[in-house]
């Protein structure tokens, strides 16, 4: 099953308490079961931001892209993570969302 797991802010974003840690432990005990998962996070971290290619990383033995988000504050906007939801949706079973937007 292929699965992509939305979310604003990802590990090392501890800044941002449970929400950060819940789903870092969900989607590691999904890719335990053998699950074909990616994260899509943003490069949030409070005030500041990841540096970020925007490649895949593993965090974990968890593939994640960090998409630079527009402008630093809650709202964690990123157009490239949208586009790319746009060009890979279609080519996965599960699309979660994971945030308190």
């Amino acid at each position: 099953m292929k699965v992509i797991q939305i979310t604003p802010a990802y590990k090392p974003a501890y800044i941002y308490g449970g929400p950060t840690v819940s789903v870092a432990l969900l989607c590691e005990g999904l890719v335990k079961l053998k699950l074909d998962l990616i994260v899509y996070t943003t490069t949030a971290n409070g005030e500041e931001d990841f540096v970020t290619d925007e490649s895949v990383t593993q965090v974990e033995d968890v593939s994640v892209i960090y998409f630079k988000r527009l402008w630093k504050g809650q709202l964690h906007l990123s157009l490239s993570l949208l586009k790319e939801l746009f060009l890979k949706t279609s080519k996965r079973d599960i699309l979660h969302i994971h945030s308190w937007w």
